[in-house]
C-alpha cells in the first residue's frame, strides 16, 4: 500500500546546470569560407560550357546574346513614398477617365 500512496518525486537539475553553465559550445566549422565572385563563376562556366567539339555549336546562342556591360544598369535611388504617390496618382487619374466615359467601352450583351 505504501508505493501506491507515495507521491513521485522530480528530482532537481542544479547541479547538472551549473556543469552545463561552465561548459562552452564548440565553434561550427565552415567547410569553404569564402564567397565566389562573379569574374570566378564567369571563367568556372567558360570551362563547363560545351564546345563545338563535343557536338554542341552555341555560336547561335553566343551571336543572340548581350554583352554584360549592355544588360547591366545604374542603381537609382528609390523612395517608396514618391512611387506610392505616383501610382495613386494614376490610378486617380484612370478613374476619373472610366468615370468621364473616356475609358473603356460599355460591354454589350450578344444578342441571343
Amino acid at each position: 500500500d505504501d508505493d501506491y500512496d507515495a507521491t513521485p518525486i522530480i528530482p532537481d537539475l542544479e547541479n547538472g546546470e551549473e556543469d552545463m553553465a561552465k561548459q562552452v559550445a564548440a565553434a561550427p566549422t565552415l567547410t569553404k569560407s569564402r564567397v565566389q565572385s562573379i569574374q570566378d563563376l564567369d571563367d568556372e562556366i567558360d570551362r563547363k560550357l560545351p564546345t563545338a567539339e563535343v557536338g554542341i555549336d552555341l555560336g547561335v546562342l553566343q551571336a543572340l546574346l548581350a554583352p554584360s556591360e549592355q544588360v547591366q544598369e545604374k542603381d537609382l535611388e528609390w523612395n517608396p513614398e514618391k512611387e506610392l504617390q505616383t501610382l495613386a496618382s494614376e490610378m486617380a487619374q484612370e478613374e476619373a477617365k472610366l468615370n468621364d466615359g473616356e475609358g473603356l467601352p460599355a460591354l454589350k450583351a450578344a444578342p441571343p
